[in-house]
């Protein structure tokens, strides 16, 4: 049996696609503390959405398809894993950080500088620092590539679905079934 998930997603006349790199960056970000490296992983996640598209549209031979689809999610579904977490870890390191700007503010040194504050102020200075409003700006960021990963995740779970139920209507007779989403409409010649 043939095991090549590109083979199965090509159509005679197509040429083969390159195989999209697999890199996760939560090792490279979060354990070693670089985030340096994440427009480097934001890029990254926008390629594999990009790449992820392709298989959006089912074309060939169904049993093909089904066969390959599991792996198709999946492959993309740790995409979006890794992308969680380094949300998470930064979520983790601002609120840390956050509590460290708090501390300071409580502690005699912060209150030689600023005098006793009240919550309301101490919230002000905190969300104002610098480091704290980068990695906000950071964790908007992998926000938004967890959400498009998320998305792709989901439509190729619905395509996975469709083809399901393609499937169903092949073994209720309909024998030869081409799938080609392609075409603008299924009454085209």
């Amino acid at each position: 049996m043939n095991h090549d998930v590109e083979a199965m997603f090509r159509v005679p006349g197509d040429e083969p696609r390159k195989k999209f790199p697999v890199r996760f960056w939560y090792v490279d970000i979060a354990i070693s503390g670089n985030l340096d490296l994440l427009p480097d992983a934001l890029d990254y996640y926008e390629a594999a959405v990009r790449d992820g598209q392709h298989y959006l549209v089912p074309k060939g031979d169904l049993q093909m398809l089904l066969t390959g689809h599991a792996g198709i999610v999946a492959f993309y579904e740790n995409f979006l894993n890794d992308a969680l977490k380094i949300h998470k870890w930064l979520e983790t390191k601002l609120n840390r950080t956050k509590k460290r700007r708090y501390v300071w503010l409580l502690s005699p040194e912060g209150q030689r500088q600023f005098g006793k504050l009240r919550v309301d102020d101490m919230d002000a200075y905190v969300e104002a620092d610098d480091e704290i409003e980068a990695l906000i700006d950071n964790l908007n960021l992998i926000a938004a590539a967890k959400l498009d990963l998320n998305t792709l995740v989901e439509r190729l779970h619905e395509a996975g679905i469709k083809l399901s139920l393609i499937s169903k209507l092949r073994e209720a007779g309909q024998t030869e079934i081409l799938i080609d989403a392609g075409r603008a409409s299924p009454f085209e010649d």
